[in-house]
C-alpha cells in the first residue's frame, strides 16, 4: 500500500531515474575513493556558474561536476564553489552524501505545474535560451533528497555555463 508521499511521487510521473548525485567537498578526493570501489571512468570535470532562481530570489550556483556511468544510471559528483547553491546548502546541513536524484523529462514546465498543484516546493529553477532547463524540487517530500528535473529536449549542456577561465 502506497502512503501519501508515495502517491504524490507517483502523480509526478517522473519516468526513469537518470542519475544519482553525491555532494562532495572535493571531486578529486571523491573520484579517487570511488574508483577504488569500481566507479569510473569519470567524464571531464565541469566548473560552472549557473544563474538561477532560489526560492524566488536571483542567485548564481557555483559548482563543479563530473559523471561516471553506473549503467543504466549515472553517478554524478557535485562540489560547491560558492555558498549560493543547493550543494553548499546540503554540505552545510548533512556533510557528504546523496544530494539528489536526477530525471530527464520531456515537458519540464508541465511537470513543474503538476508539482506545484501537489503542493511541492521548487527550490531552484534554471533557465536558458530555450526556457526552463533544470529545476530542483525541495527534499521534504522525498526522504530528504532533492529531485532534479532536467529538460530532455533540447538537451541541457553544462558547457553553456562553463567558466572559460577556470
Amino acid at each position: 500500500m502506497m502512503d501519501e508521499g508515495g502517491q504524490i511521487v507517483a502523480a509526478l510521473e517522473l519516468g526513469a531515474l537518470s542519475h544519482v548525485a553525491m555532494a562532495v567537498r572535493s571531486i578529486e578526493e571523491a573520484t579517487s575513493r570511488l574508483a577504488a570501489l569500481g566507479f569510473g571512468p569519470w567524464t571531464q570535470t565541469w566548473d560552472v556558474e549557473v544563474p538561477a532562481s532560489h526560492r524566488g530570489a536571483d542567485a548564481t550556483m557555483g559548482l563543479r561536476a563530473t559523471f561516471a556511468s553506473a549503467s543504466p544510471i549515472a553517478l554524478e559528483l557535485v562540489e560547491a564553489t560558492n555558498d549560493d547553491s543547493p550543494i553548499a546548502e546540503f554540505l552545510h546541513k548533512h556533510d557528504e552524501g546523496v544530494q539528489h536524484f536526477g530525471y530527464q523529462v520531456e515537458d519540464i514546465d508541465a511537470l513543474l505545474a503538476r508539482a506545484e498543484a501537489l503542493g511541492l516546493a521548487i527550490d531552484w529553477l534554471v533557465k536558458d535560451d530555450h526556457g526552463t532547463a533544470v529545476a530542483f524540487l525541495a527534499p521534504a517530500a522525498f526522504c530528504g533528497v532533492s529531485i532534479e528535473l532536467v529538460r530532455k529536449t533540447p538537451p541541457v549542456s553544462l558547457d553553456a555555463w562553463s567558466r572559460r577561465d577556470a
